[in-house]
This record gives C-alpha cells, structure tokens and sequence, in this order.
C-alpha cells in the first residue's frame, strides 16, 4: 500500500503523519528534528513511502539532503502556497499542519521547490560573511567620525588603514582626552579589517578553484550564455577573456526615463533618449534641423512615446 507522508518541522521536535491513498490517516507520531531520527522512524511505522512533504524553512535544507541521501522520496515545498490549505484547518496545530501536509503529498496539488546544494550554501554563507563584516566595519568608520566631528576634529579621507593611523594621531594630539574612549573603536576597526581581508582572500580562492568562474578562452560567447561548466558557447564564436566581458557588459544598454511636464513639449523632452537614438542612426540627418530628425528617429526606434 502507497503511503504518504507529511513532515510539521520546529526547532526541535518533527510531528509526522501517514495517509494513505484513499487519504484514511495510517499513523501520526513526533520524533526529534534530525534526518537519521527522523529516517528510522519513517521505516519503522510507514515503511513503503510513496512521498514525503515538507516545507520551506530554516531547517529545510539540512532535512531535505539529508533525507536524500538516506534514500527517501522527498518534496520540498513553498510555505506560502501550503499557507491556504493549512489555515483553512478550524484547529490549526502541528500534528494537523503534519496531516494536511500529507493530503498535499498525496493529492500533488503543490509547487515543488528547486534545492540547492551544501556547495552552494556554503559559498553563499562566504560571501555573507563577508557583506556583514564589510558593513559592520562601515558602520563604525562612519561611528569614529561622527565622534570626532562632535569635538571639532575632522578625519578626512583617510582611506587606509595606515593613513586612517596617522590622522587619528595628529587629531588625537590636539584632545588627548578623546584617545582611551575611542581606542576600543580605533581597535575593533583594526580587527575588522584584518577579517575582511582574510574573507576576501578566501573567496578568491574559492572563485579560482570554481570552473564556472574562471574565464578561460572560449568560456564566454556573444549572447553571455553558458551551456556547461567547461563553458562551452551556444552558436557564437569565442572571445578573449577581457573582451567577453567588456562585450557583455556593453550588450545590456540601461532604459532612459523621459520626464514629461505640463510646461514643456514632447519634442523637448528626453533629450538623453532623442541623443541616444540620433547616435543609433548611421545615416546624417536629411536636412539641418539636427534636433527635429532626432526626434523623428527617436520615435521609429520606440525611444520616445
């Protein structure tokens, strides 16, 4: 008999329950929030498992792999669409969000969620690190000149650390009463950089290590498309690293706004956009009125409405 399986994940406690294909619940239980528990409770009560539902959370991925890899047929999917079917449960509770999961897993009326990988966490966790720590170190730059400010010091642009050293000393030579108050500040920003550094080394490591981020000859194609990690091009020929890129980012021309007011005229306004499509055009004007035919261009090209 197919069975079907819904997971209510929490921090510590996992509340499951199995239907089967009339949708007749076959057993409920609850076990702790870890793949291994969660896997042997499963061939023990359920054991022919046709799907297992989850949703979307914080704990989502670490559950979904490694339930995976103990070979169990595992869906993750969106909380926000499972949102209207267990709410609409007069009782709503954990082991009723389990079974109205399991309906969800037998019925299919869900959208299944792409998973990435522990690779691709982790790269992400990387660079977050990083974003934080450079935020962080902004928060307190700006913090150390404020307080500086307030006493009449100005830091300037001091934008190294060895730079940033000797103004504080000067400026801190005038008010040597400012400099036990800020040293934990000065300090936190020393380490904050040293960190920094150390994240950004480590991500270019990781970056030269990744064959989707090297640029290699013929990794890069006109239309910036990839089909492959070796980076094989679709239908374009290859292009010099530097060269690919600079074609690609000159491929993506940004949208110009056209601000239209009550006091000035259709043909008077844009005058970016009417320049951009004179540009565009390879033929001179026809006659000398130069602004007029940019705006007759401009609207063939769709530039101007």
């Amino acid at each position: 008999m197919a069975m079907y399986l819904g997971l209510d994940v929490s921090d510590k406690s996992t509340h499951l329950c199995a239907v089967d294909e009339a949708g007749r619940i076959r057993w409920r239980g609850i076990c702790a929030t870890d793949p291994e528990t969660i896997a042997r409770t499963i061939d023990r009560h359920c054991g022919d498992v046709s799907r297992v539902v989850l949703e979307t959370g914080a704990l989502s991925s670490f559950l979904y792999h490694g339930l995976v890899e103990r070979g169990l047929p595992v869906v993750c999917i969106c909380a926000r669409h499972a949102k209207g079917v267990l709410s609409a449960r007069v009782n709503k509770s954990d082991p009723h969000d389990a079974e109205g999961l399991a309906q969800l897993a037998r019925t299919g009326w869900f959208r299944a969620v792409h998973m990435k990988d522990g690779a691709t966490h982790l790269d992400r966790a990387c660079l977050k690190v990083r974003e934080q720590l450079v935020r962080a170190h902004s928060a307190m730059k700006n913090q150390l000149r404020g307080l500086l400010k307030l006493f009449g010091l100005r830091l300037g642009s001091a934008t190294t650390p060895g730079k940033r050293a000797e103004r504080l000393e000067v400026l801190l030579a005038q008010r040597p009463e400012l400099e036990a108050p800020l040293a934990p500040l000065v300090a936190s920003l020393a380490g904050l950089e040293v960190q920094i550094a150390a994240a950004t080394r480590e991500l270019k490591r990781r970056t030269a290590a990744d064959p989707v981020c090297t640029l290699d000859d013929g990794a890069w194609c006109r239309s910036g498309q990839r089909d492959d990690v070796q980076g094989q091009c679709r239908g374009s020929e290859p292009l010099r690293p530097r060269d690919g890129c600079r074609r690609l980012r000159r491929a993506r021309p940004q949208a110009l706004p056209v601000r239209r007011t009550r006091h000035q005229g259709t043909h008077l306004q844009g005058r970016r956009s009417l320049q951009c499509a004179y540009d565009r055009c390879a033929c001179p004007p026809a006659n000398g009125n130069a602004q007029k035919d940019s705006y007759i261009r401009g609207k063939r090209l769709g530039c101007i409405r």
